[in-house]
């Protein structure tokens, strides 16, 4: 007896594979020996993490607690401009390593079409937007303090544009290291979704605990993160989704620019549009022949 599938589900085969797990990594076979490769892939997530953003949890940690970010001018003085380019290098350095060890571990490796990531560019963005949206709504209703992304002054020059260019690298670091290297890694191990799920929000969630303890609840925007990954099998689309929401956030912050407004505007449109089109390819419904006459 076969089940109709729920309508939502409908959606994302039309758009994506039809398949719900369309990544494409096969666990090491059962009878193999997995315990090197689990140590390595452990070695990966935690090491990657704890040299990405080990000082920021610190940091994040410690405001909980009262303490307040002040964090120094960047400007164009050499020291100043020097520490940028070290902070550039080491989140290019991160996304590099997680871009090989994915690569490494990914198997078999299958092609994706592009369309499955182009889709996922605004479902991504507007995932991000919830993700920050139930943080304020937890805060709020639960009464809890609230914090906001401690930005620095930046001098005209060569100091902003290196910051613009630091401003989007999260994207590929963050997406790379905390979702791919975790989906990839840990499914190739032979983990189970269920702790892929719980590793991925647990790597994410607390450097975003400087906004206060209502950063919780931006458990939801890892785990539609995987989700996503998952279903279409396409990273490349959540790192520019991420890139494109951070660099458009520090360019509201340090011009005139409404980029925030933009980008939401875009992601809107882009949505709808997807929308649209899955609504197009879904078929429509086969109704029941009336019974012969007679």
């Amino acid at each position: 007896m076969t089940t109709t599938p729920p309508r939502w589900r409908v959606l994302l085969d039309a758009v994506f594979a039809p398949q719900l797990d369309a990544l494409g990594v096969e666990p090491v076979p059962a009878d193999k020996n997995r315990t090197g490769l689990r140590v390595a892939v452990w070695i990966a997530i935690v090491g990657l993490f704890l040299l990405g953003w080990g000082a920021g949890t610190g940091a994040a940690i410690a405001t909980l607690f009262g303490w307040v970010p002040n964090p120094p001018p960047l400007t164009n003085d050499p020291v100043s401009l020097q520490t940028q380019v070290t902070h550039i290098a080491s989140q290019l350095l991160v996304a590099s390593f997680a871009g090989w060890a994915m690569f490494a571990w990914k198997r078999p490796r299958r092609p994706i079409p592009f369309s499955h990531g182009l889709a996922t560019v605004p479902v991504y963005i507007l995932t991000m937007a919830l993700g920050f949206i139930l943080v304020g709504v937890v805060s709020t209703v639960l009464q809890l303090p609230q914090h906001d992304y401690p930005w620095a002054p930046v001098s005209a020059g060569p100091a902003f544009a290196l910051a613009t260019i630091d401003s989007a690298l999260p994207g590929p670091a963050e997406e790379l290291a905390l979702l791919g290297l975790v989906v990839v890694g840990l499914r190739r191990a032979g983990y189970s979704w269920g702790i892929v799920y719980l590793v991925a929000i647990a790597v994410r969630v607390p450097f975003h605990l400087y906004y206060g303890w209502g950063a919780i609840a931006i458990a939801v925007w890892p785990a539609i993160a995987v989700y996503l990954y998952r279903r279409s099998g396409a990273i490349w689309g959540l790192v520019v989704g991420h890139a494109l929401w951070d660099l458009t956030s520090f360019l509201t912050v340090h011009t005139q620019w409404p980029a925030v407004e933009l980008r939401m505007e875009a992601a809107g449109i882009g949505a709808v549009v997807l929308l649209f089109i899955l609504l197009k390819r879904v078929p429509a419904p086969a109704t029941a022949l009336p019974p012969p006459a007679g």
